[in-house]
């Protein structure tokens, strides 16, 4: 994993008000992340990465654990460049 995306991706999670999962593959909802949670980690993520996420990308699967969020975070700073 790049150092880098996981310092900002810790201070998402933090600014979001959720505590950073050890477990890349744990379940986000499981860990007690609700909508009102999740819509904030999306909104800090944009604010981090200085992303928009387009309406069609905002889904379950792309926000479901660290390890997807990250892949998605990934793919779409790859469309940027």
């Amino acid at each position: 994993m790049n150092t880098d995306m996981e310092i900002k991706m810790k201070r998402v999670f933090e600014n979001a008000g959720i505590e950073f999962p050890e477990d890349t593959q744990l379940d986000l909802e499981k860990s007690g992340v609700d909508s009102v949670l999740l819509l904030n980690l999306i909104v800090n993520i944009e604010k981090e990465y200085e992303i928009k996420i387009p309406d069609d990308e905002l889904l379950y699967e792309n926000f479901s654990s660290l390890s997807t969020i990250y892949e998605f975070v990934n793919r779409l700073l790859q469309k940027e460049e």
